[in-house]
């Protein structure tokens, strides 16, 4: 095809593996498109079934077909580019489907928005036999235009939601994302789109021109399926993603994306920016646990000190936002990769209690004793089964309750507005403690209710409790969990 100013060429690449049932209807899709002014290349990577067998047919109307001997995904991506001859390039999968005015619709975008370097089109979510699925309105890549500083806000906060099979791109502009993208397998795409965005604006043409099958079947299961192996190849790899953007990022992009979130809306000198990237990054943690390993490696690289001027990253976060090195320590205790260790410690710790309880539970049926004298026995074992830290939070709570019941008896003849606040907000001290309690052993004790435990703890929960909310609810549970933790702490 000759490749002209009206319409520039277009290099279609297409990797495909085992999609035997399918790549023929993605070849069609592509060669059939309105667009007079494309280059076809296409690459098999190794498939194990008649895939090949498939494309073969397709001799001498695919410009170039490629062959690999076993699968190799990154070589694959490496050999399709290096192939390229057009302006531009659209990225094919080979079991989805374009509408066949798909690229000429987005050419003429491109040609008529000289800044704007990549575009991209609505999806439609089928199954593998193309029927539709899921409600239009759930389907994350029909998104709406926005600024280029809109877009870099959403992917950074939220993910990607930009079709990689709907993509035309500038190659020029592509070419200079792809010699910096890292090894990404789970996060490519995101890394790509947002580094373009740093750069150059897109568009969505907000109609679906794709058909994007979504199936799980292991021969052509799609890679973002989640799975516990993409689900931890995502966390690790949205960690260096984030810290390679937040921190290449230059200030006047940074300021212009996130300037609504700063601490201080002047914000403008090296310094500030330096402070409020970090601060970027606590806010993110709410979004996502990951992003607190984030902060804390950015806290970590920054704070050099200067013997000249006596500069530290901790200064400048001190004396201009009055964050201390304390608060940061503070963060630092419950957040990054430490928390996460020890959430995943804490849960198997929980397991191993639920499995001590039901077997000791099963010790109980299998005894002939009565229920009284069960119940003792259930309490006795499954006191010895626990560890040392439980046993001394036992001990804790039994005193303080007593506390608790000692203050209400010296109030009996009537407790002031303050006192009962008091009251109250000394149970909220210790509701997420006897929530840690209940699941791990005393949901399975059998003097406790788990009918009298949920509206105890409903009733804890809200923001404001009445004097008869809490006689009807709080104080009977807090009763019976006192004696019951007393036996408990006997078997000493």
């Amino acid at each position: 095809m000759i490749d002209n100013q009206n319409n520039p060429l277009v290099s279609v690449i297409m990797p495909c593996f085992n999609h035997e049932k399918f790549v023929g209807q993605s070849i069609e899709s592509v060669l059939n498109q309105t667009y007079d002014n494309i280059e076809f290349i296409v690459l098999d990577n190794g498939s194990t079934d008649h895939s090949y067998d498939v494309i073969k047919r397709y001799d001498g109307r695919i410009d170039k077909i490629i062959q690999f001997a076993e699968n190799d995904l990154n070589a694959a991506g490496r050999v399709l580019l290096e192939n390229c001859t057009g302006n531009y390039i659209a990225f094919m999968t080979s079991d989805d489907i374009w509408d066949k005015q798909k690229i000429e619709k987005q050419m003429d975008v491109l040609k008529r928005n000289a800044e704007i370097k990549a575009c991209f089109t609505w999806t439609d979510t089928v199954d593998e036999n193309l029927n539709l699925t899921g409600k239009e309105g759930g389907n994350i890549f029909r998104q709406k235009n926005r600024s280029r500083y809109e877009w870099l806000e959403k992917l950074i906060s939220e993910g990607n939601c930009l079709a990689f099979p709907s993509a035309v791109v500038e190659k020029k502009a592509y070419f200079a994302v792809f010699e910096i993208l890292k090894p990404f397998y789970q996060l490519g795409d995101l890394f790509t789109w947002i580094q373009m965005l740093l750069e150059n604006d897109i568009h969505i043409i907000e109609e679906p021109l794709v058909w994007f099958r979504w199936h799980s079947s292991e021969t052509s299961r799609n890679m973002s399926l989640p799975n516990q192996k993409t689900n931890i190849r995502t966390r690790n790899e949205k960690l260096i993603l984030i810290e390679e953007i937040i921190e290449s990022m230059e200030d006047e992009v940074f300021i212009r994306t996130f300037g609504k979130f700063f601490r201080k809306q002047d914000a403008c000198s090296k310094e500030e920016i330096l402070c409020e990237k970090f601060f970027l990054l606590l806010k993110l943690t709410e979004n996502s646990s990951i992003f607190g390993q984030c902060a804390i490696n950015y806290y970590f690289r920054h704070n050099r000190y200067s013997l000249e001027s006596g500069y530290s990253f901790a200064n400048a976060l001190d004396s201009l936002y009055g964050y201390s090195y304390m608060d940061f320590q503070e963060y630092c205790a419950v957040n990054g990769v430490g928390a996460m260790n020890y959430q995943i410690q804490t849960l198997h710790q929980e397991q191993n209690l639920c499995l001590a309880a039901h077997k000791t539970l099963w010790e109980v049926m299998n005894t002939e004793l009565d229920l009284e004298h069960s119940k003792n026995f259930y309490r006795q074992r499954m006191f010895q089964r626990l560890q040392n830290d439980k046993k001394e939070v036992i001990k804790l709570i039994i005193e303080y309750i007593k506390g608790i019941l000692v203050f209400i008896d010296k109030t009996d003849d009537g407790m002031s507005e303050k006192e009962f606040s008091q009251l109250i907000h000394s149970v909220w001290a210790i509701r997420d403690i006897m929530e840690d309690l209940w699941h791990t052993f005393l949901r399975f004790d059998l003097d406790v209710k788990e009918e009298e435990w949920n509206l105890c703890r409903e009733t804890i929960q809200k923001e404001t409790v009445t004097a008869e909310e809490f006689c009807d609810f709080i104080l009977p549970f807090l009763l019976n969990c006192y004696s019951i933790l007393l036996q408990y702490s006997s078997y000493s």
